[in-house]
């Protein structure tokens, strides 16, 4: 008969405690409670702490969940928030130039933001932080609104978006000096669109108005088409990096929706869904810990606060 020794090559482990950094399929007996415990793969969404101004049409940025930054909006906000991992702060530093529709990168303690909409126009203006403050930057090559950021205050990407009569293709890069057209252009037009990217060399594009499925990878270098995701979104937003993010959110036909959607670097996969639908919203975080924040329901329009944090790993379960 089969044995779990013969089976992995090695005996259960007897234990007095649950192991403080469990491994996926992880199998041990607890000899304090007598049982036998497995650690599965576990992933939720949970409540976080709400925002202090409810915004739609801004932007959000952060490598991890507790140092995440919300900043601008609608109606052309100029607030700037930070989240410590359960509570959001006003901060007293404001952008020089209050905007909505406008894009981001970075962290809390060195952030870069850039267009958007001032009143009725799209402009170029970028403002950079260092975590006291917001001082002028060097402006994008091409007035921009509503597309995608990603990377570092030193290292950045700048895509899709508009304004015009028809959504963009148009890739902008920033060296810590000046913005640039990069001669390699997406492969869809789109604005409202979703991404994840940490690092300007690792970016995923997906969805976007007009709503699409459309799921674009950048290397640093081209824009690759990567399979579709399963529905076609606009507005909704992501973390994580090229290679393993988070899509949530997003809305078709002004009807939003709670779907969580996970890549992993070659498919798209259902994951559980949050709490509030909404479109219009912003993430931080990577795939295994995000936040999702802001935003707007369904009709009636209703301008959220709300702030959602998603986790997955492993967790120690009595077989």
């Amino acid at each position: 008969m089969a044995t779990y020794k013969g089976i992995s090559g090695f005996n259960i482990k007897s234990l007095a405690t649950d192991p403080s950094n469990l491994l996926e399929g992880e199998i041990w007996y607890n000899s304090t409670s007598g049982t036998l415990k497995v650690a599965p793969f576990a992933e939720s969404w949970a409540s976080g702490g709400d925002l202090n101004t409810a915004r739609r049409q801004f932007t959000g940025t952060g490598i991890t969940v507790p140092t995440s930054l919300a900043v601008g909006g609608s109606p052309a906000l100029d607030i700037m928030e930070t989240y410590d991992g359960s509570t959001w702060t006003t901060s007293p530093a404001t952008l020089g130039t209050g905007r909505k529709d406008l894009m981001s990168v970075g962290s809390q303690s060195a952030a870069l933001v850039f267009g958007g909409i001032v009143s009725t126009a799209a402009v170029g203006t970028a403002e950079s932080f260092n975590g006291s403050a917001w001082t002028s930057s060097p402006a994008l090559v091409t007035a921009k609104q509503n597309g995608g950021g990603a990377g570092s205050v030193t290292a950045a990407i700048c895509f899709a978006g508009g304004p015009g009569p028809s959504p963009s293709k148009q890739t902008q890069l920033w060296n810590d000096v000046a913005w640039t057209t990069s001669p390699a252009e997406m492969n869809t037009s789109r604005e409202s669109i979703g991404f994840a990217g940490q690092v300007d060399t690792s970016v995923l594009a997906f969805g976007g108005a007009p709503s699409n499925t459309a799921t674009e990878s950048w290397n640093g270098s081209v824009w690759s088409n990567e399979p579709g995701m399963p529905t076609a979104l606009s507005g909704q937003a992501g973390a994580g990096l090229g290679e393993a993010a988070l899509a949530f959110g997003g809305g078709v036909a002004g009807v939003m929706n709670t779907l969580t959607l996970g890549w992993d670097g070659t498919a798209w996969s259902t994951k559980p869904s949050m709490a509030t639908a909404r479109d219009n919203l912003k993430g931080s975080g990577v795939e295994t810990a995000a936040l999702a924040f802001g935003g707007v329901t369904s009709d009636p329009a209703v301008t959220l606060a709300v702030t959602e944090e998603f986790t997955g790993g492993a967790t120690a379960a009595t077989i």
